[in-house]
């Protein structure tokens, strides 16, 4: 396998695609590799007021035999004065191309040369090792869960801790985003899965922007400008190697591994943008 820093994702995995969203914690004991994706821009540019596309911080899965398995706007008016006996003839923007005009072809695929995007996404994979929904909830900006909500929300986790052993080799790759103070984040990480003797990599991506604290959130959603700028991204040479020597490592590591083959039976992709 190859070191850590290489690897990215195109992820060939198991036999359902789950995602991660703080609203409903892709706690399942079923297998599966992570899949990330954002939610086509066309398909967006269809629905009415503009919704904004999704972004899962994708998740992964305990063995197969755990048995549950779970799928995981803007407006704009125009107002004119009583005066005008018409409204003037405006030229109609597309709200996915806010971002078009920026060159990413400037920007550097960087790895851990932030410690606070780092520390977030090793915070995240401990709320995920504790079962912490609060701290996990903390990551996205939310907080006040019910006794109930955590409650609920910790026991799926705990079905997710039953497969997974603990996170390893953790590791964030990063990209300047088209806002200020803005990441697409790359989070990777290694599971060593319960009974297994290899690793697994996974490659998840998320966007990221600073509060005024100074203090990083991520974000389950974001507008059609945003996703589309992400999908460019995911286009570059440098994310698109990463993402298949990552694709290679699984297959390696699946191929070398029995307990991996039995709970990675299906086949899936991490897709980045459309």
């Amino acid at each position: 396998m190859k070191e850590k820093g290489k690897y990215f994702g195109h992820l060939k995995d198991s036999d359902a695609l789950h995602y991660l969203r703080f609203a409903a914690l892709p706690i399942i004991a079923a297998a599966l590799i992570a899949v990330i994706l954002v939610s086509d821009r066309d398909e967006r540019k269809e629905e009415p007021s503009g919704t904004g596309a999704e972004v899962l911080l994708e998740d992964e899965t305990g063995g197969r035999d755990g048995a549950e398995k779970e799928s995981s706007e803007s407006g704009m008016e125009d107002m004119y004065g009583e005066s005008s006996s018409a409204a003037p003839d405006v030229e109609e923007t597309d709200p996915a191309e806010a971002f078009a005009g920026i060159d990413i072809s400037h920007y550097t695929l960087k790895q851990d040369e932030d410690p606070a995007l780092l520390a977030m996404v090793r915070t995240y994979c401990q709320a995920k090792e504790d079962c912490d929904p609060e701290l996990l909830a903390r990551l996205f900006g939310k907080s006040g869960l019910s006794e109930n909500e955590i409650a609920e929300e910790a026991a799926r986790m705990e079905l997710v801790k039953a497969s997974v052993k603990r996170y390893e080799n953790i590791s964030c790759y990063y990209i300047e985003g088209p806002e200020t103070d803005s990441y697409v984040v790359f989070p990777y990480f290694e599971l060593l899965y319960r009974g297994a003797e290899v690793r697994m990599p996974q490659l998840t991506w998320v966007y990221v922007t600073k509060t005024e604290d100074g203090s990083y959130v991520m974000h389950e959603e974001v507008g059609e400008a945003v996703a589309a700028y992400i999908t460019r991204i995911g286009e570059r040479e440098d994310v698109v190697a990463l993402r298949t020597q990552v694709a290679e490592a699984q297959a390696a590591a699946i191929a070398s591994d029995e307990k991996l083959k039995n709970i990675y039976s299906g086949e899936s992709q991490v897709v980045v943008g459309n």
